[in-house]
């Protein structure tokens, strides 16, 4: 219920549009991502949503309840896993610091921003916990060689979901090659396994390519290197290696609910390599080694993307937390009550701080101030509006929600329009996209009934306030409530639909 309560309080995402538009492209039209239109990440959560979307209309709600579901997931494993490490300490603080460690998870303000949300985070971080729960078993089972191939099934998943995670897949390949008490041979065994489940995972991913390898090469490695080319030109800078790398201290780690999190994880390596307790217990130093190893391949792939942003760092986090368990269970019973203490402390300051990213909890009984139903609602209320015809806008949920149309060339949202002048006329066409310059040809056969402007808007808004007032179309524009001084923040979710 927290979660569910979190996520309806949370405003859309621009990004958001890129994954829902694509799930509803594909369920209602059969289009597929790069042979249609373009995309911009690897492409498996598209098709999880068009099958979540057979079932739904409201496709936000049902895209972040997905999310939500995932996050929970996630939670609950995280409760499970850190009282089963702790299976030796007197039952009242196993449960204490379980407890404690999911609370710091979810007041942590990365569990705020980006778990709930309609985008590629939470499954594969979910995925990522349960590989390395299946690679923890192999230390003691008799069937390693299929417990292998199942975590190779699902690190392929992780990758088909978010190319960032394709570091973990060789983290977790490293880590059978460390398996304690297994013979050499019998570690290529495993290994070979492993990396097959791997390939039947990323089949799918090799169709798409396929179908359209010059447009899937263009979406999932040129486009990051042109959007960093726009950005040199935009208002909006671009970041250095030096700003990169400076960004976990600046913008993470500077927010308290982040910063308890990194001083228990600090004092779990100390613990761990100064104090070698923890290494007498091979099973558990391995599993501490092994989280060590995701942790360590989860960063290198939240620095990868530039510019960074928050919530790529989401990713690590539960296994952050899980290595400072270790440090709990190697201590000393005097060193017990201390870390009793802190782990205490940092609870009451991560939920202190963390509190009200919860607040949407006070809406759950409201649905007409959830957000996604505010976006299903203006929805209809465009489609209504335009007799369910075209909509010209990179706010393609907004449309879709109603069951209007819209244009796939901008299913992307901004992120293809504003890359567009940057490639050359003649590769346009084949990687369906468009540009100020395109709108005239390329709506002639196809025109729009109306003109929607998204909420916040940008840059790119003029070139479609110029195509509606040269052919005569009405503008809609989505508006957002200022905040209000007498309400919670959550009414800043607010959306309604304007004749312009």
């Amino acid at each position: 219920m927290l979660q569910f309560g979190r996520m309806v309080g949370l405003r859309m995402d621009h990004d958001e549009n890129q994954f829902v538009a694509s799930g509803a492209l594909l369920a209602r039209c059969g289009l597929l991502p790069y042979r249609d239109y373009p995309y911009f990440h690897v492409p498996y959560l598209v098709f999880v949503y068009a099958e979540i979307f057979q079932f739904s209309d409201r496709l936000l709600l049902a895209a972040r309840s997905f999310s939500v579901i995932c996050g929970t997931a996630t939670v609950v494993a995280v409760l499970v896993v850190a009282h089963r490490i702790l299976n030796e300490i007197p039952k009242w603080r196993r449960w204490f610091f379980a407890i404690s460690t999911c609370l710091l998870f979810m007041a942590n303000p990365l569990f705020a921003v980006t778990s709930g949300r309609a985008w590629n985070h939470d499954l594969p971080t979910l995925l990522t916990l349960c590989v390395f729960l299946i690679i923890s078993q192999m230390q003691e089972s008799r069937k390693r060689g299929l417990l292998a191939f199942f975590a190779g099934c699902l690190s392929g998943l992780c990758m088909g979901v978010r190319i960032t995670f394709a570091p973990s897949v060789v983290g977790f390949a490293l880590a059978i090659l460390l398996l304690p008490n297994v013979a050499k041979p019998k570690r290529k065994l495993l290994i070979a396994a492993f990396a097959a489940g791997v390939l039947i995972a990323l089949l799918p991913l090799a169709a798409m390519f396929a179908i359209a390898p010059h447009q899937m090469i263009f979406g999932v490695i040129r486009y990051p290197f042109l959007n960093l080319l726009w950005r040199d030109t935009a208002p909006l800078s671009s970041m250095s290696v030096v700003g990169k790398f400076e960004y976990p201290f600046t913008n993470i780690l500077n927010r308290p609910g982040s910063g308890v999190v990194a001083l228990l994880f600090l004092a779990a390596i100390w613990k761990v390599v100064v104090y070698p307790r923890l290494r007498g217990q091979s099973q558990r130093f391995f599993e501490f080694n092994l989280l060590m190893i995701i942790v360590v391949a989860l960063l290198i792939g939240a620095l990868v993307p530039t510019p960074s942003f928050v919530q790529y760092f989401y990713s690590p986090i539960p296994f952050v937390l899980l290595m400072t368990i270790f440090a709990v269970r190697s201590a000393s019973r005097r060193q017990s009550q201390v870390w009793l203490f802190f782990f205490g402390m940092a609870t009451l300051v991560a939920v202190g701080f963390g509190l009200p990213a919860y607040r949407g909890v006070l809406s759950l009984f409201s649905p007409d101030q959830w957000a996604p139903m505010q976006v299903h609602r203006i929805g209809n209320e465009i489609a209504n509006a335009t007799d369910h015809g075209r909509v010209l806008t990179l706010a393609t949920i907004f449309p879709l929600e109603g069951g209007a149309q819209t244009y796939e060339e901008f299913a992307t949202g901004p992120f293809a329009f504003r890359i567009a002048p940057l490639v050359s006329e003649e590769s346009e066409e084949g990687l369906k996209l468009l540009d100020e310059d395109d709108l005239e040809t390329a709506l002639h056969d196809r025109p729009p009934t109306a003109v929607l402007l998204p909420p916040r808007h940008h840059q790119f808004d003029q070139p479609f306030i110029d195509y509606a007032h040269s052919h005569h179309l009405p503008i809609y524009v989505v508006l957002e409530e200022p905040e209000r001084a007498d309400g919670p923040a959550w009414q800043l979710s607010y959306l309604s639909l304007h004749r312009k």
